[in-house]
């Protein structure tokens, strides 16, 4: 499956949310269900990347290769 990195007005445009709830709450929350992965991989503040069905990928943002696959859709939180 391909993903692709969205930024934050992207994804808040796609949900129809502000950017700063989108950060406030929405990854928050995706941050929180991952917190024992992403400090495992070194992940503090992870990129958001999407797939076409929008599943989301959580990566690291100076090392791509370094990810975490969720198998959630970005409209899991929302």
């Amino acid at each position: 499956m391909q993903y692709n990195y969205k930024t934050a007005q992207e994804i808040a445009t796609l949900l129809q949310v502000t950017v700063e709830y989108f950060h406030r709450d929405i990854k928050l929350k995706i941050k929180q269900d991952f917190k024992s992965e992403l400090k495992k991989a070194g992940i503090e503040n992870p990129d958001i990347l999407l797939s076409l069905d929008n599943f989301i990928r959580l990566a690291h943002p100076k090392d791509k290769d370094n990810f975490i696959d969720t198998e959630l859709k970005l409209t899991d939180y929302h």
